[in-house]
């Protein structure tokens, strides 16, 4: 982090002479460095998991947008005495690293402090579930399996509870692709909403380990009782253990959608790293969300 505040003192220093040398009058201005590494992030009993994926911070002031800065950061803050800034935790949607996005689900996180030129100030922001968030499912897999449903029409394929490999806790859901079924299709045995609200995010969360492709969706009802569908991503096979932020808040607009089964796809074509005739898929920490 330290060679990123030179850089960045570097540049404000050429930056200053340049614009010394076409006016004696302009003097550059030294940044105070506000140095965030990662924000801190808790829930309640009610809500599952403490975990997360925040991979960027959002930085304003008096609603004037500052940057938006990967973790761990590096903040140049130009300008002396006191300021306030807020910090937005950033996520990056779709299982994609190039989506970056402000979650609104998560509380923001309001610091004020001196500023003084060529200054380092370090901070660890706090943030949480904003307390509009509502909750359609959570599940951990400890005490049971809310994705029972069978929507590939073969009775023996489906996700189990397993003890081997978990993220946290003592189970995880897990499904096995085979030759002899190849690709699987499970959903929540309950259908969610509704979603309708004026200004509704809805993102389905998880963490996920997988040597196969993985596609996420859903099928849903409109308000006229028709069913929609939706495959909306393709998570690609992995090397351990990910967190995942799907957001469905404009398929859900669009299809009109009051009511959901979330669903997962498994293929055994395009394993990952084993030339061999299975696949696996695990899970954790699912949750819908919304407000």
């Amino acid at each position: 982090m330290k060679g990123n505040k030179n850089w960045l003192y570097l540049c404000f220093v050429v930056l200053g002479l340049g614009l010394y040398s076409c006016a004696d009058k302009w003097e550059a201005e030294i940044p105070t460095f506000l140095e965030i590494d990662e924000f801190e992030f808790t829930t309640t009993d009610s809500q599952g998991s403490a975990s997360s994926f925040i991979r960027d911070v959002w930085v304003y002031e008096n609603n004037s947008f500052l940057g938006a800065y990967e973790l761990p950061a590096t903040v140049p803050i130009i300008g002396e005495g006191d300021r306030r800034v807020t910090l937005f935790p950033g996520i990056r949607e779709d299982g994609s690293s190039e989506r970056p996005r402000l979650l609104f689900l998560y509380e923001t996180d309001t610091f004020s402090f001196t500023a003084q030129a060529g200054e380092e100030i370090y901070y660890k922001p706090k943030t949480s579930y904003d307390t509009r968030t509502q909750f359609s499912f959570i599940e951990d897999f400890e005490d049971g399996n809310l994705f029972t449903a069978d929507l590939d029409g073969q009775e023996e394929s489906k996700m189990v509870r397993t003890t081997e490999n978990v993220f946290e806790g003592n189970f995880s859901g897990q499904i096995t692709v085979t030759d002899s079924f190849p690709v699987i299709v499970v959903g929540t045995s309950n259908a969610y909403g509704p979603f309708l609200e004026r200004g509704t995010q809805v993102f389905f969360e998880f963490d996920y380990n997988c040597t196969v492709p993985t596609t996420i969706g859903y099928i849903g009802r409109d308000a006229q009782g028709l069913q929609v569908d939706f495959l909306k991503v393709t998570l690609l096979p992995t090397e351990g253990w990910r967190k995942a932020y799907i957001n469905f808040s404009e398929e859900f607009r669009l299809d009109q959608v009051v009511a959901a089964q979330m669903i997962m796809r498994i293929d055994l074509d395009g394993r990952f790293g084993d030339p061999g005739n299975s696949g696996t898929a695990l899970f954790d920490n699912c949750k819908l969300i919304h407000f």
